[in-house]
């Protein structure tokens, strides 16, 4: 059973996080969310096909589809989401 991981946010280390992750026979990227829904779709499209793109924070923890989360933003204004 692969790990299923949630990826919040966009930025430059994200894509080396799904680079990582497609190497592992054992995990997958699930999520996506980012401040808008072009943007996570976008990146889904160049980075990880298949996951589910959601379109602020809020919603990839409103419906969570995985089991871990990545945090690739800077943490302290987005502690509360990932706590």
């Amino acid at each position: 059973m692969a790990v299923r991981w949630g990826i919040l946010g966009c930025a430059g280390i994200a894509e080396k996080f799904c680079a990582s992750v497609s190497r592992a026979d054992n995990a997958e990227v699930a999520a996506v969310g980012s401040r808008s829904m072009e943007k996570a779709e976008q990146f889904i499209a160049e980075n990880c096909p298949g996951a589910k793109a959601y379109g602020s924070y809020q919603d990839l923890h409103r419906f969570p589809i995985f089991l871990c989360l990545a945090n690739v933003m800077e943490t302290f204004p987005f502690c509360g989401l990932v706590l």
